[in-house]
C-alpha cells in the first residue's frame, strides 16, 4: 500500500478522505496548510502520493505540487479543486504526475484515482 499525505484545511474533507484511504490500508498524515505539507515532504518522510486542495493558506495547492516534486521527483499528486480556472497554471506539471478530482467528489472517485 502507499504511504499518502492529504495537505486540505478543511478539517471535515481531510478526515473524510483520511479515513477513506486508511480503510484501503495506505498508510496517511494529513496537514492543514501548504506549508505545513511542503515541509513535511522536505522533512525527507516515505510519501509515494499527495493529496492536495488547490486552494489552501500559505502555499496553494498548485506551488505546493511543484515544489514537492522538485524534492520527490517520483511523487503522484491528487489535485482536489472546485476551482477549475485555477487549473491552467499546473499546465507545466507533467500529465503522469498529476489527476484532478473537481468538487463535489465520491470518496469512491478518491480511492480509484489513489489506486490507479
Amino acid at each position: 500500500m502507499a504511504h499518502i499525505l492529504v495537505a486540505d484545511d478543511d478539517t471535515t474533507l481531510r478526515d473524510l478522505v483520511q479515513r477513506a484511504l486508511e480503510s484501503d490500508g495506505h498508510a496517511i498524515d494529513v496537514v492543514g496548510d501548504g506549508s505545513a505539507a511542503l515541509g513535511h515532504i522536505q522533512s525527507g518522510a516515505a510519501i509515494d502520493v499527495l493529496v492536495a486542495d488547490i486552494d489552501m493558506p500559505v502555499i496553494d495547492g498548485i506551488s505546493l505540487a511543484k515544489q514537492a516534486l522538485a524534492v520527490v521527483p517520483a511523487l503522484r499528486i491528487l489535485m482536489i479543486s472546485g476551482m477549475t480556472e485555477r487549473l491552467e497554471a499546473a499546465k507545466d506539471i507533467p500529465a503522469q504526475k498529476l489527476a484532478v478530482l473537481q468538487k463535489p467528489f465520491t470518496l469512491e472517485a478518491v480511492r480509484a484515482e489513489v489506486k490507479a
